[in-house]
């Protein structure tokens, strides 16, 4: 395995009630992100969440709701993850509810590929297994 660019973590925070021409909208982002070859994505469901299109929080604060949270988090290199959120960017305008799109900088630690061989950087480690 190639040392990667500048590894970055995408987080794009939606509505688990959002839809994009007939699809989950998170749903669509994840398919999209495959074909489009992002290293890896995870979709995390909250419980409740809150953000600045929010207008109040109710008596029900904590009770379960079907609208909730969708976190889609991606790692990949960084200039991967800007043309891929460039390339959806139309996608955002079709919502009905807000959104949020954040990218920190990262670093893969340990990783094993499809061949079974983990990579890893002994240099960032205090042990080596």
């Amino acid at each position: 395995m190639e040392k990667p660019n500048e590894i970055a973590q995408m987080k794009i925070y939606v509505s688990s009630t959002d839809t994009f021409r007939g699809s989950l909208f998170y749903q669509a982002i994840a398919i999209e992100a495959k074909n489009s070859g992002i290293y890896g994505l995870t979709v995390y469901k909250g419980m409740f969440g809150f953000g600045v299109s929010s207008r109040h929080i109710d008596k029900k604060f904590w009770e379960p709701s079907e609208k909730t949270p969708i976190i889609i988090e991606m790692n990949d290199e960084r200039e991967h993850l800007m043309k891929f959120i460039n390339r959806i960017r139309p996608w955002f305008a079709e919502t009905k509810k807000g959104f949020l799109v954040t990218i920190t900088p990262s670093e893969f630690v340990l990783i094993k590929d499809q061949s079974g061989d983990t990579q890893i950087r002994t240099e960032d480690l205090d042990f080596v297994p």
